[in-house]
């Protein structure tokens, strides 16, 4: 879990300063391998999951629905409400709700 945790800072380090957010919301769970940044930047809200696997650290950003389902499912993983995953994301907790319950 500590290498874990050492990834997942060193990602999030990076993933900020590249991202260049203003007031960036940070959250982490080495146990799941797991960090999710929620920012804004010149008005655009962004969100970021962030993971590490057996084989190695990757970063991605989330789009589509598909993505947008398992980034549901990460920040669930996290402890998040279905309330804070809806702000973060910018959708309705109706809509959290649904893709909690469909998968």
């Amino acid at each position: 879990m500590k290498k874990n945790t050492e990834k997942l800072m060193d990602m999030v380090s990076k993933a900020t300063a590249r991202l260049d957010l203003d007031n960036p919301s940070i959250r982490i769970e080495p146990s799941d391998g797991l960090a999710i940044i929620v920012g804004s930047k010149d008005g655009i809200r962004y969100t970021t999951t962030l993971s590490v696997r057996d084989e190695g650290s990757i970063g991605r950003l989330k789009k589509n629905k598909e993505h947008l389902t398992d980034q549901i499912h990460d920040m669930n993983k996290l402890g998040m409400s279905q309330r804070e995953i809806s702000e973060a994301l910018g959708v309705s907790q109706p809509t959290v709700s649904k893709y909690l319950n469909n998968k």
